[in-house]
């Protein structure tokens, strides 16, 4: 974070990576190669922490948690917004 905030100042939004524990919204790309389940798991996560699962899985389903499929091209535009809307203002 310290990075972001030093180098990225004038970016209107920032994505990290392996901030799993973080208080920040979560996108969570999941590929069946990477294991049988997804991490989240509505039963131990906050489903008002994801913003969305991206995935290649044509049957996973979430019931609190937008899910979009890699093979839909629309999905960019609808997550840019969907992390836009649920950005967090980080303190300097």
């Amino acid at each position: 974070m310290t990075l972001a905030r030093r180098y990225l100042q004038g970016a209107d939004i920032v994505l990290v990576e392996g901030f799993k524990a973080a208080p920040l919204p979560k996108i969570e790309v999941y590929r069946r190669a990477a294991g049988p389940e997804p991490i989240f798991d509505s039963k131990v996560h906050d489903p008002g922490d994801w913003v969305a699962i991206i995935t290649d899985n044509p049957a996973y389903r979430a019931d609190d948690v937008p899910v979009f499929r890699f093979a839909d091209t629309a999905w960019l535009v609808t997550l840019a917004n969907l992390a836009w809307d649920r950005a967090k203002i980080l303190p300097p």
